[in-house]
């Protein structure tokens, strides 16, 4: 294991389609919990939840403290800079990052991104393509190509400071870029993240049938959906956000 790679999750309370999703509750805890739950299951040692100083945030932070891991409140827009203080507080060598809108990220997938730095070990950004939306949502970023995107850009520059990694994928001569692909038997259409209610209620079926087990894979996702195509389509409507 390596303790100079963290990964950060980020949080907040407001969010435009579906306020306060992060402590949306399935089974009875909040949505947050079961994203860091499921990233401790990786072997990365050290979990950072990355929120805003708004004091509507600091219910992220009692939510992180019960999880027993660190919160760090940062600048409410400037996302970029939230995670380049971070790292640095932690003093570490690359971040793993994750969205609080993840409830089922695959500890699987965070742990094939560090083997691929392990086997290219000089690379600044690393995303493995082709899981669900939700499953596989994995960015590794170096803290060098972190700091490059937070000197390149000014805070006024308000598209790449609010989506972090969007200065690197679309300047990809500026760094190293590793883009591997999922196999073939993981790759689905499935919405597996939360961003609406309808998204929320796949979730909530999805923990229903797995729990108690938290270990459950990518794999046995796509087979109890490919088992049960009703719940797939109860959020079949639901359009990404973009931008």
């Amino acid at each position: 294991m390596r303790n100079d790679i963290i990964c950060i999750i980020q949080a907040r309370m407001d969010s435009s389609r579906l306020p306060a999703k992060v402590v949306a509750p399935i089974a009875g805890n909040p949505l947050l919990y079961y994203v860091i739950k499921r990233v401790s299951l990786s072997r990365l040692e050290k979990i950072v939840v990355a929120t805003t100083e708004m004091p509507v945030d600091n219910i992220v932070g009692f939510v992180s403290q019960a999880c027993k891991v660190d919160c760090f409140h940062g600048d409410e827009s400037d996302v970029l800079s939230r995670f380049v203080q971070a790292t640095k507080l932690y003093n570490a060598s690359a971040v793993i990052r994750i969205t609080a809108d993840c409830p089922l990220i695959d500890p699987g997938v965070i742990n094939k991104i560090m083997d691929i730095y392990e086997e290219y070990p000089g690379s600044d950004y690393i995303f493995i393509e082709g899981y669900p939306r939700g499953l596989g949502d994995v960015e590794f970023i170096s803290n060098s190509a972190l700091k490059k995107c937070f000197r390149d850009t000014g805070k006024d520059q308000t598209y790449y400071r609010e989506h972090v990694m969007t200065y690197i994928t679309e300047n990809p001569d500026k760094f190293n870029i590793r883009i591997e692909k999922s196999p073939m038997k993981e790759r689905r259409d499935y919405r597996l993240c939360v961003d609406e209610l309808d998204d929320l209620k796949v979730v909530r079926d999805i923990y229903n049938h797995f729990l108690p087990r938290m270990d459950f894979n990518s794999e046995d996702i796509i087979s109890f959906l490919d088992e049960n195509p009703e719940i797939a389509e109860i959020n079949r409507h639901v359009k990404q956000k973009t931008g």
